[in-house]
């Protein structure tokens, strides 16, 4: 019995006596106290929301008859194909006509097409072909026409003439725009302006210029080629490597003879661009959905800040 009562004596917890010691930190749940504030706002706003359907009628309604100021736009729209590279010119159209079936399976392109193709459409969405577009066909007057006195042939005084590199922005980012399809590889080019004529217009001069460039591209590196050949052949000393430059001759010669003749050389066109007879633009409905929710927002912050006013006005009576 004795030991019994010694063993609970041992094991019972002893009782504490004084103040507690150490330090004791409280931990607010914030993340719940932030919770309740968003709710409070939240239902604070969501009880006049009378007043914030008649914001979201009345900024859709603005917005509506601001869109009737914006002057219309439209749209025309080409699809485009790349041209593959030639065949039967020198040894790679023997090479394509050889292997290109088992290296289409492979993944392998042994007549560059894949390299001429991402040119191309390299080409086409550079700015400095837009740069180029632009001044060929005299575009600054046109993009910048409320800077431009028509009458007198010349950028109106007062104001700073646009440069232009900022033409070259607004025609890429506001004017065309250009998607490839990965899997067809197909291009298309749409072009967004006030005029629907001017829109397909400049869409089909693209067209010419961008393969009237690559073309004269192809055609001047060939004569390169072709005189540098030449040059090495009268150095040539034995009949093998006159025979392989002269085969090289030929298949530069060959090259430039296609790229001279071949009008559509890096695109030809699927689906031509003609003149829309539909508006693309303004989008009215966006509009109204922007003014809408614009209008929402600003009330919520007014009635927000309005009972935050009163709530302090009736503290400090």
């Amino acid at each position: 019995m004795a030991t019994s009562q010694r063993d609970t004596d041992l094991t019972a917890p002893k009782a504490l006596h004084g103040p507690p010691a150490g330090y004791f930190v409280l931990v607010s749940d914030r993340s719940e106290d932030d919770s309740l504030g968003v709710a409070k706002i939240l239902a604070s706003i969501s009880r006049s929301w009378r007043l914030l359907l008649i914001a979201a009628m009345l900024g859709a309604v603005a917005a509506v008859a601001y869109s009737f100021t914006v002057p219309k736009t439209y749209r025309s729209k080409m699809v485009l194909a790349p041209v593959n590279s030639e065949e039967g010119v020198g040894s790679v159209g023997s090479l394509s006509g050889e292997l290109g079936g088992i290296a289409a399976m492979a993944g392998v392109d042994v007549t560059g097409d894949a390299a001429r193709r991402e040119q191309s459409f390299a080409t086409l969405t550079s700015d400095g072909f837009a740069r180029d577009f632009i001044l060929h066909e005299n575009l600054m007057p046109v993009l910048f026409a409320k800077q431009w006195d028509a009458r007198a042939g010349r950028w109106l005084p007062g104001n700073r003439p646009p440069t232009l590199e900022a033409g070259v922005r607004k025609f890429n980012h506001s004017v065309v725009f250009a998607k490839r399809d990965r899997n067809t590889g197909l291009v298309t080019v749409t072009v967004e302006w006030y005029s629907p004529e001017v829109a397909a217009n400049w869409a089909s001069r693209m067209l010419e210029l961008v393969n009237s460039r690559l073309r004269a591209e192809a055609t001047s590196n060939a004569e390169r080629s072709i005189d540098y050949l030449n040059n090495q052949l009268t150095k040539s000393n034995t009949v093998e490597l006159h025979q392989a430059i002269s085969r090289l001759i030929e298949q530069q010669v060959n090259r430039a003879m296609v790229a001279s003749v071949q009008r559509d050389y890096a695109f030809r066109i699927i689906d031509p661009p003609v003149a829309a007879d539909v508006r693309f633009g303004p989008q009215r409905l966006l509009y109204a959905l922007g003014g809408a929710l614009a209008a929402v927002v600003l009330a919520s912050i007014y009635i927000y800040a309005y009972r935050g006013y009163r709530r302090k006005v009736r503290a400090a009576v």
